[in-house]
Order: structure tokens, then C-alpha cells, then sequence
């Protein structure tokens, strides 16, 4: 019996990354136990990693690898608000004897915090997520922080998160202006003259940020343009999206001259969640990681990829971006990498055959295709998964005990 890794992320809004390794697990006992093998000796060889890439379930994956590797850490609850400024208590998870902490961005200001009917985007900022730095650096004495930045309900640029921290801004419009499209293009200037007084070791702290795009801060691949139809309230127009971008660019160009570096706009990553990675690379010194490395370097993914022979993962919904960044691209990578067949499971595909030909996954399990009905794929997810994860594995060992 050869190993097996299982290396998922979520199936969003249906199945979490553990629920997914789950039911692919279950789904290879099942062809196991037809095959009259012995499952108690099966479930030896296989390593499960319900993973993350920097959206929702960051914080839980990060919870699960510690937990598995025996590493220490405790989860403690900041008082903050979300991005239309209700008060939350956000879990973070401290590490490394307390001096080191985890921070999942969803958990302050996420899309999924607030039903669609109630979301109002031009109003919706991250000054809640700078409240969390804040007391992370300042009550805690954190000086080691990383964030996943993914799944985000803003699209601010990061300047709620910078206010909370101390910077200053002058503004030819008045500072209660209350759509952050008009506070973003009325911005004449940043200061960071007051952070002595509200973050006074800001600058002595370790940032590191973990973001599952690459995306520039503006333009047809920017935060606006790409992302911000999907934060959208139902009683918003459209047309906010290019005022966001109209007022993005100002933005760029305010913070650009204040650091004197032009190049920051359209960094790899400086357009992920909402803009807020401009904010962390341009002002906070932050170190950019892509997710599915972080994640793959914590659990130690390569080594175990290493050592195995079938490799599956995962994600709800395979697309173009997915090959920019995501985990089931990067464990494709590495299953290349050490000539391991890798076997794709997704919710949906939204990409042309050709490209996914060139992929080079072993097999793809494509659970809307699978269902009977549209309802089935989202209801009997797991039940689909464990059906054709079985009809492989049979398929496989049949081949391979000729």
C-alpha cells in the first residue's frame, strides 16, 4: 500500500478544508474495503492536511497544524469591530511562548460576517483589523504577527487599518465623509507623525502577510476592477466600482509619493483584500508570503508529498485564479515536482478544456458534473466525493495488484 496525502482547501460556503479531507478519506477506505483490504492497515498510509491559502479557515487550519505537530499555542479574543463598525471578538491564536500571533483577516471584517442583504461596501472599512494589530503590539507585546489576508469584505485600500494604527490624513473633503470612495479621492496627504501616540512599537514589529492572489492595486486585475462586484450591497450600484477605483488611484498615488516608491502599486499581492496588501507592503515594511507555501511550509507538506505515491486536493471552485496562487496549484506543483500522480476534487470548474488538460492533474473529480441535480451538488456533496474518490481507488489497485 503506497502512501497517500490528502491536502485540501474548503469547498466555500458548503464544506470545510476538514470536512473535504473527510469525505476524499472516506472515499478511499470505501475502495479499499471493496477491494477486501484491510482498512485498519489502510488508514496507516494516509496523511491527511486540511490546509488554507489565506481566506476563510486560515485560523483553523494554522489551529489543526499546531495541534497535530504538538506545537504549543493558545487562542485569545480581541475586542474589535467588523468593517461597518459592529462590535466583534476576534480569535487569535498565540504561539512561540506568546511573543508570536495568528491573525485571520475574515475574522474581523470577512464577507461571510455580514448577510448579503445587510452588506454595504462604499461604507465598509479594515479599521478593525488595525485595532487588532494594535492591542496585539501594544497590550500583548506581540512583536511577530501573521495575518491571512484573504476573504475580505473591503475594499478601503487599507486605510481604516492604517487610521487605527495612528496615521493621519489630510483631506480637502470633509473627514466624515461617509463612502470611503469619496474619502479615497479627496485624500491630498498621509502622516505618520502620530503613531508614537497610538502604536509606538508599530515599527519594531515582524509583519508577515499571507495572501492567496497576486493582483495589482488597480487597473482591469486590480481590487476594484476584479473583486469588489462580489462585496457589493444589494442596494449598490455598479457604478461604485469604478468611483472605488477612481478614488483607489489617488490613493496609490498619495501613499507612493509619501514612501517615494512607484513600483508598490502594482506589486504582486498589493491588490488582495480590497487593497489592504498595498497598505502592509507600502507603509508596515510586511513581508508578502502566498499562501499555499506558508500553509505547505508549516505542515510540511514537501516531505510528505515526498514520500507518497497518490496525492489529492482541493477546492470549491477551479478557475484561472486558481493557478495564480491557490493551493490545488500549488500541490500540483509539487506533486510534479517528485513525480507523484495528483488527483484534482473541486465543486465546480470554470475553465476551458484545453487549459485544464495542461494542468496535468491524474484525474479530476468535478462534483457538479457528478450530481444529479443542481440542489445534489450542493446537498450531497460529500456523498459525491466518496462515490468517485471509491470508483478511483478501486480503479487504481485493481491496476496495480494485476
Amino acid at each position: 500500500m503506497e502512501k497517500i496525502v490528502i491536502a485540501t482547501d474548503k469547498f466555500k460556503g458548503n464544506l470545510t478544508s476538514s470536512e473535504v479531507a473527510d469525505a476524499i478519506r472516506n472515499g478511499i477506505l470505501k475502495g479499499c474495503l471493496d477491494l477486501g483490504l484491510n482498512i485498519q492497515e489502510v488508514k496507516q498510509f494516509i496523511s491527511i492536511l486540511p490546509l488554507a491559502d489565506g481566506g476563510d479557515g486560515s485560523l483553523c487550519a494554522v489551529s489543526n497544524i499546531f495541534t497535530d505537530g504538538g506545537t504549543p499555542f493558545r487562542t485569545t479574543f480581541i475586542e474589535s469591530v467588523n468593517h461597518l463598525g459592529a462590535p466583534v471578538q476576534v480569535p487569535v491564536l498565540l504561539y512561540n511562548n506568546d511573543t508570536a500571533a495568528f491573525v485571520e483577516m475574515a475574522s474581523v471584517c470577512g464577507l461571510q460576517m455580514i448577510p448579503k442583504k445587510q452588506r454595504a461596501l462604499g461604507r465598509s472599512t479594515t479599521y478593525g483589523l488595525g485595532v487588532v494589530i494594535n492591542s496585539l503590539i501594544e497590550e500583548q507585546g506581540i512583536r511577530d504577527i501573521t495575518i491571512a489576508i484573504g476573504g475580505s469584505g473591503t475594499n478601503d485600500g487599507g486605510y481604516g487599518m492604517l487610521a487605527a494604527l495612528g496615521y493621519s490624513f489630510t483631506n480637502g473633503k470633509s473627514a466624515t465623509i461617509p463612502d470611503v470612495a469619496s474619502f479615497l479621492k479627496g485624500i491630498t496627504a498621509i502622516s505618520d507623525k502620530y503613531l508614537p501616540g497610538v502604536t509606538p512599537h508599530l515599527k519594531e514589529t515582524k509583519i508577515k502577510i499571507v495572501c492567496d492572489v497576486k493582483n495589482p492595486l488597480t487597473g482591469e486585475y486590480g481590487a476594484s476592477l476584479m473583486f469588489a462586484h462580489q462585496k457589493l450591497g444589494p442596494q449598490e450600484s455598479p457604478l461604485l466600482i469604478e468611483e472605488l477605483e477612481n478614488g483607489m488611484k489617488n490613493w496609490a498615488k498619495v501613499v507612493t509619493d509619501f514612501v517615494n516608491d512607484n513600483s508598490l502599486t502594482a506589486a504582486a499581492g498589493s491588490g488582495a483584500a480590497g487593497g489592504v496588501g498595498f497598505a502592509f507592503l507600502s507603509l508596515l515594511n510586511a513581508q508578502m508570503i502566498p499562501g499555499w507555501k506558508y500553509f505547505a511550509w508549516l505542515s510540511g507538506l514537501e516531505e510528505k508529498i515526498k514520500e507518497s505515491e497518490i496525492v489529492f486536493t482541493g477546492e470549491g471552485k477551479f478557475d484561472r485564479q486558481s493557478l495564480l496562487g491557490k493551493l490545488p496549484s500549488g500541490v500540483l506543483d509539487l506533486s510534479r515536482k517528485y513525480g507523484k500522480k495528483c488527483i484534482l476534487v473541486t465543486g465546480k470548474i470554470e475553465m476551458d478544456k484545453e487549459d485544464l488538460d495542461r494542468c496535468g492533474f491524474e484525474e479530476i473529480i468535478e462534483v457538479n458534473s457528478k450530481a444529479t441535480c443542481t440542489n445534489d451538488a450542493f446537498t450531497k456533496t460529500r456523498e459525491i466525493i466518496v462515490k468517485y474518490i471509491s470508483n478511483y481507488i478501486s480503479r487504481y489497485y485493481k491496476l496495480t495488484m494485476k
